[in-house]
């Protein structure tokens, strides 16, 4: 059965993964709902393969849980600010689980991802004990290289189970953030910037369709002490790191080593049989090691301009 695709208006990572429709739990206990969380990502840098990774969770879960506590339990949380601000992201792994009350993986068969590449048949594996919150199995590609299409059309496709019906689903991945600029020179390990001054990041922006219109783009810095900050920008080509995020992540001495991403991320919706809701996450990006000098240094060779 194929199942129906369509792109929400809303920002990508702020939609949860609960159904509206509720299920009588088996055992008479507390209503639950069925969802779907897949998640396609690649990674490219300057002179490495593309790193890329595909997982797919199908799970049951109180209708009464909040949506961002299931992400978090199932470690597929993407926490992103409204385009035009920024946050740090919190250093806890996986949340509490026990907020999200008992979360159950189940098995929907075999299940693949076709590409114009190929397919790449997703491995199922035990989900890692959870304070015995969360149980089952959810589904990943092998570790790759290989570069995923991007962007192209992608199917998903389930051989099926007592839980569901096969199914296949079709969707279409965006295009990883091209010809990315940093203070106009172009995004590539050993870029300089400044202490003290904003961070203007360029980008090419696809010919507008109507999957691509709700795309988000946000910035991630990764600073040597480890802490994370992203900034999101509507998908325009164009946006601005505030110098104050700098000290917002921990960064006083300089000059410091940080790793800066340019994301773009598209999140559409998707319903089969036995799922109440399914949500598909791409995640594309293109990433480069960033040196941040001390005020008053000359970077980017402005000396010589």
């Amino acid at each position: 059965m194929l199942g129906t695709f369509t792109v929400p208006l809303v920002l990508a990572g702020a939609m949860g993964c609960t159904a509206t429709v509720v299920d009588a739990s088996p055992d008479g206990g507390q209503a639950t709902t069925t969802s779907a969380l897949v998640v396609i990502e690649r990674a490219e840098r300057e002179g490495k393969p593309s790193q890329t990774y595909v997982s797919a969770k199908f799970l049951r879960s109180p209708i009464a849980a909040d949506p961002d506590d299931v992400e978090h339990a199932i470690g597929s949380e993407l926490d992103l600010p409204a385009p035009g601000e920024c946050l740090i992201v919190p250093d806890t792994v996986g949340g509490d689980p026990s907020a999200a009350g008992p979360v159950e993986l189940f098995d929907v068969g075999d299940v693949t991802v076709r590409t114009s590449a190929g397919p790449i048949p997703l491995a199922a594996r035990a989900f890692p004990d959870v304070g015995d919150r969360v149980s089952g199995v959810f589904y990943t590609s092998p570790d790759t290289d290989g570069a995923l299409p991007t962007p192209g059309k992608y199917f998903l496709e389930g051989s099926g189970s007592a839980a569901v019906d096969r199914f296949a689903v079709e969707t279409d991945a965006p295009a990883i953030p091209g010809d990315v600029l940093i203070a106009g020179h172009p995004l590539a390990d050993g870029v300089e910037v400044i202490d003290g001054e904003g961070i203007e990041l360029r980008w090419r922006v696809p010919a507008s369709t109507a999957s691509s219109r709700d795309d988000v783009a946000y910035a991630e810095l990764v600073a040597e002490n480890g802490v994370t900050a992203r900034c999101a920008f509507d998908d325009r080509g164009r946006g601005v790191v505030p110098a104050s995020l700098l000290r917002d992540a921990g960064l006083r001495h300089f000059p410091a080593a940080a790793t800066l991403a340019l994301h773009r991320v598209r999140q559409g919706t998707f319903q089969i049989p036995g799922v109440d809701l399914g949500e598909v996450r791409f995640d594309m990006s293109s990433v480069a090691s960033v040196t941040i000098l001390p005020a008053g240094s000359a970077a980017l060779d402005r000396a010589s301009q």
